[in-house]
Formats: structure tokens, C-alpha cells, sequence
């Protein structure tokens, strides 16, 4: 690179090249057992941490027992710690079915304006002001690119990434996507017709990207028009 990173930036960057890693050592079988044990993983860690007996040092072997016990409740801990995580990301990006459930529900009850609706809607049930909803969806729809190009949570976990590295303004963001192997794809997704329509008629527009990849609830156009507006500052 030939800027110089700031510490956010290669902060960032780090966890892109961790996740790139990650997902060049991962095979497809590896990825569903993964997904499909996280919660068996969860409460075998709990059991592990509240269930089993301290061991009492009384000797050498059972010194060096003790430290090889508490060595494996760290890994618990640490494994706790990716699944809550990976959870927390599955949770904002499932927010974009909300978004393209509220689409629908506003195309049954005929309201006019669907894009203003169900902004207002959401900004009104979770009590939160323009930004935080805007940063929401940022958040959401980038999770769900990732996710349907075939990076799970897990993998994001794993790489050291929080619910806050998807609120980042585009420069940063594009930092993070540039160590991912499918990058390009990524960056260059097409939204689902019924959300469009909510993101129409902005006032930012981004340069047209050449893709083949058509993700299936994307928040696309909005997005492009908010990291137009985070851009360089």
C-alpha cells in the first residue's frame, strides 16, 4: 500500500489478511461441520467452566494438572468468546429480512412512499435516530455480501471482527475486502429488486460495477449512496 495505515486502518487490514487465511484453509465439509456444532461447542465450553472441579495442588503432577486445566478452560473461553461473536454478526445481518419483510408488509397495506415507511418504522421500534439506522443497515447489508459469498460468521469471528469493523466508513471497509479473496465479488453485488424499490430516488450514486453475482437480499443501492456520504471523511 502507499499510503500509510492509521491504527484503525491496519487494524482492519490485519483482520482481512486473518479472515483471508482462515477462508484458504477452510474446505466446504470443514465449514458445515463448524456451523452446524457451534451450539453443542457453547455448552460443551459452559460445562467445562462451571461444571468441573477445581484441581487441588498438592504435588507436582497435580500442579501441572491444574495448569493444563485452566490452559483448556482458556480455550473455552476463547471459544465462547468466537461463537457469541459470530452470533452477535449473524444477528445484524438478519436485520435485511426485516428490512425486505416490512418491503412486503408496506406492498400489502398500499403505502405510497415504501422506502420512507419502513425507515420510519424501524426508527420508531427500536428507538434509534437517523444515523444509528443508517448505520445498521450498512452494517446488515455488508454482513449478508460476505455471508452469501460464502463466509460464514464463524470465519469472521475467528478473524477478530466485531459488529462495530462493519459501521466503517467506505475507505476503511475497503481495506478489510481487499485481503478477501473474493473481493471483487463482494464489492460488486446486485440488489434484490423489492428492497431497490425502497432505496430509490438518492442522491448519491456510485460508478457502475460489471458483475455476475446476484445476492438474494441485498441492501445494495442504499448502501452505495451512504458510503458515497462517509467517504474521505
Amino acid at each position: 500500500m502507499k499510503e500509510k495505515l492509521n491504527s484503525a486502518q491496519m487494524l482492519l487490514f490485519k483482520k482481512g489478511k486473518k479472515l483471508r487465511d482462515i477462508l484458504l484453509a477452510s474446505n466446504d465439509e470443514h465449514l458445515v461441520t463448524s456451523e452446524l456444532s457451534k451450539t453443542s461447542a457453547i455448552f460443551n465450553a459452559l460445562a467445562e467452566l462451571s461444571m468441573a472441579e477445581k484441581i487441588t495442588v498438592v504435588d507436582e503432577k497435580s500442579a501441572m494438572d491444574r495448569i493444563n486445566q485452566w490452559k483448556k478452560q482458556e480455550l473455552c473461553c476463547e471459544s465462547l468468546v468466537i461463537a457469541a461473536e459470530s452470533f452477535n454478526l449473524l444477528h445484524l445481518a438478519s436485520l435485511v429480512q426485516i428490512y425486505d419483510d416490512l418491503s412486503m408488509l408496506a406492498e400489502r397495506l398500499e403505502i405510497k412512499n415504501t422506502k420512507s415507511w419502513v425507515i420510519s418504522f424501524m426508527r420508531s421500534k427500536l428507538n434509534i435516530d437517523q444515523k444509528a439506522e443508517q448505520r445498521n443497515r450498512l452494517g446488515c447489508d455488508r454482513l449478508r455480501k460476505l455471508f452469501n459469498d460464502g463466509i460464514t460468521p464463524t470465519q469472521l469471528a475467528q478473524a477478530g471482527c466485531r459488529k462495530c469493523d462493519f459501521f466503517v466508513k467506505q475507505k476503511y471497509y475497503d481495506i478489510f475486502l481487499s485481503q478477501i479473496p473474493a473481493y471483487q465479488s463482494i464489492t460488486s453485488s446486485q440488489p434484490d429488486e423489492r428492497i431497490s424499490e425502497i432505496m430509490s430516488n438518492q442522491d448519491f450514486t456510485m460508478p457502475e460495477r460489471k458483475s455476475d453475482v446476484v445476492f438474494k437480499l441485498s441492501l445494495s443501492e442504499e448502501f452505495r449512496d451512504l458510503r458515497e456520504k462517509f467517504k474521505g471523511s
